[in-house]
């Protein structure tokens, strides 16, 4: 069986409406033939909506409470 390998981009406040503008005017060639060749779409957030807690859900398949990453900075005691 043949691995197949995945590139995950994220991008933040990235909006569909302008990348899709970009595209059709062909002022992003590059990720024009990613997304032609690939997967693309609108993913839904967890809350809290911040990128350490995101972008460690994403990696790790696991929610904030699991991990204990709840924003940028370290927090002490009961959130």
């Amino acid at each position: 069986m043949q691995r197949r390998k995945v590139l995950l981009i994220g991008w933040e406040s990235a909006d569909w409406k302008v990348i899709n503008s970009l595209v059709e005017e062909g002022k992003i060639p590059n990720l024009a033939k990613w997304i032609e060749g690939g997967a693309s779409g609108i993913l839904t957030t967890l809350q809290l909506t911040l990128s350490p807690t995101l972008g460690t859900s994403i990696v790790t398949g696991k929610r904030s409470y699991k991990y204990g990453i709840y924003g940028f900075s370290e927090h002490e005691g009961d959130l």
